[in-house]
């Protein structure tokens, strides 16, 4: 990878972020929750793969927890991750949805980051 042309990437990509004709809603990112969780997509399979290499994913195991919260009633996806965790578990939940089995450490880490979510969500009032 030529690092300027990824310095440059980067910085196209973060004007995005401030250019007020180019909103971008939390439930347009946030959508289709499933198929961004699957194990070979955007957050699982570059989590899984860096664990690989030894590298600890708290980034990406922290947005991973964060599109587990993605409660959206008009997607339907959102809605039958939520209902599965209200059944069964963010652990088994996160087992489901991104292939990372219960015992894996990684499966503890997402559930560690949920957790603390959750309680930021309660502190705040918005539960």
């Amino acid at each position: 990878m030529d690092p300027i042309l990824h310095e440059q990437y980067i910085d196209k990509i973060l004007m995005r972020f401030v250019n007020p004709h180019l909103p971008d809603e939390v439930t347009r990112v946030g959508r289709s929750p499933i198929r961004k969780l699957s194990p070979n997509d955007r957050l699982t399979g570059p989590a899984m793969q860096a664990y690989q290499y030894d590298i600890e994913p708290n980034h990406l195991a922290k947005a991973i927890a964060a599109a587990f919260q993605f409660d959206y009633a008009l997607d339907p996806e959102a809605v039958e991750i939520q209902a599965y965790i209200k059944e069964s578990g963010i652990k088994s939940a996160i087992d489901r949805y991104t292939g990372i089995a219960q015992e894996h450490p990684l499966n503890n880490k997402i559930m560690q980051f949920s957790e603390e979510l959750n309680e930021t969500k309660v502190s705040k009032g918005s539960d």
